[in-house]
């Protein structure tokens, strides 16, 4: 009964997929799958030589030429531009020298009183208005604060980017950021979760340095020290000061891919109906930063053999796999690697959303292989 019940239970995409490995076994009940090759497609996807295939990089471009290469040696058929969809997004934005700002008519110096911050996908954004001291951001009444500048102080409770998003979606003009670091430098923070190649206007956000803070406490009897002994960091102030600054940013541009094939169907009436088998190539790169054990500058590569080369080389399997069968499904399917997972589903919502080279209405289930590495 307990069995019975349990099996109840499972959710519908999940019953899906274990009538689709049900349908696969059955059809391959007389071919193993070959784990040495399995091995060797993993290995050759996540070795340090391909630098964690980050999108646009060599190490993903060798992957998706061998990720083709094996489609079309199973006698798969090319789709959009013979195997490839072509796309860009926007990765991060670069400083530029015209971002200025002023307090109360004196300009301040870059990089020694403020710093540019891109949190919004924002081109260019300027602002003169009154500043309004927000504490860390909670407990604020955002009416107060409509089309001013906001400034926030980070603490133990609230980050700076979480408080700037609710600043900005309730109205806020500008963001300042109490930076209390030893240098002021750029940053950039997809805080807004942008995935497409797009800009906003919101903004503009700085951070400043705590002198320049205490100039605009001051008229309030206020200082950084007194706020950051004080137990509360809820605030609400008006400050009777006026700031301004202009930031403008030049996007940083990543031209990606996916690789896309079809295993044309069987049956005349149903191979215009499509099922979709796909999962990302892509994955986060390397860094290099000062190892804990040497001290000394080390890079590190995030290889992601799990995730996702495992899935990916099962895409690649099954499409071999079914396009070796004597007898082909009766629908189409079409087999997808995706790139820029790791960047926020750019590439599939590409897929699905720009170049489709076939009716999506007709689309009747996908298939996603995700980390089946484990």
């Amino acid at each position: 009964m307990n069995e019975i019940c349990r099996i109840r239970s499972v959710p519908v995409r999940g019953i899906f997929f274990i009538l689709f490995l049900f349908a696969v076994a059955t059809a391959f009940s007389q071919q193993y799958f070959d784990t040495v090759q399995l091995r060797k497609s993993v290995e050759f996807m996540s070795a340090d030589d391909k630098m964690g295939r980050l999108p646009g990089s060599d190490g993903s471009q060798v992957v998706s030429e061998y990720i083709l290469a094996e489609f079309k040696n199973a006698g798969l058929v090319p789709l959009c531009s013979n195997g490839y969809q072509h796309f860009s997004y926007i990765k991060g934005w670069q400083n530029t020298d015209s971002c200025a700002a002023w307090l109360d008519d004196k300009e301040l110096v870059p990089y020694l009183d403020f710093a540019p911050v891109n949190y919004f996908h924002t081109c260019k954004a300027g602002l003169e208005a009154e500043v309004v001291f927000v504490g860390n951001g909670e407990g604020v009444n955002w009416k107060k604060c409509t089309g001013k500048w906001v400034l926030l102080l980070e603490d133990e409770n609230i980050h700076r980017t979480t408080a700037s998003h609710m600043a900005i979606i309730q109205g806020a003009g500008g963001i300042i950021v109490i930076d209390t670091t030893d240098s002021l430098q750029y940053e950039y923070s997809n805080v807004l979760r942008i995935s497409t190649k797009k800009s906003t206007t919101l903004g503009p956000v700085v951070k400043i340095s705590p002198a320049v803070a205490d100039s605009l406490l001051a008229k309030k009897n206020l200082s950084l020290s007194k706020i950051l002994a004080h137990d509360s960091k809820e605030y609400c102030i008006p400050l009777g000061v006026k700031f301004k600054a202009y930031t403008t940013f030049a996007p940083n541009e990543v031209m990606a891919k996916n690789v896309v094939a079809v295993l044309e169907g069987s049956d005349p009436g149903l191979k215009n109906e499509f099922i979709v088998v796909g999962g990302h190539y892509d994955h986060v790169g390397f860094t290099e930063r000062i190892s804990k054990k040497t001290g000394k500058m080390r890079t590190y590569i995030y290889n992601g053999a799990d995730d996702n080369a495992s899935g990916t080389t099962a895409v690649v399997e099954l499409a071999k796999k079914y396009a070796s069968q004597a007898v082909r499904p009766k629908r189409s399917i079409v087999f997808v690697a995706f790139d820029a997972e790791e960047e926020g589903l750019i590439g599939s919502a590409k897929f699905f959303n720009e170049c489709l080279p076939f009716d999506t209405s007709q689309v009747k289930a996908m298939v996603n292989l995700d980390m089946v590495g484990r």
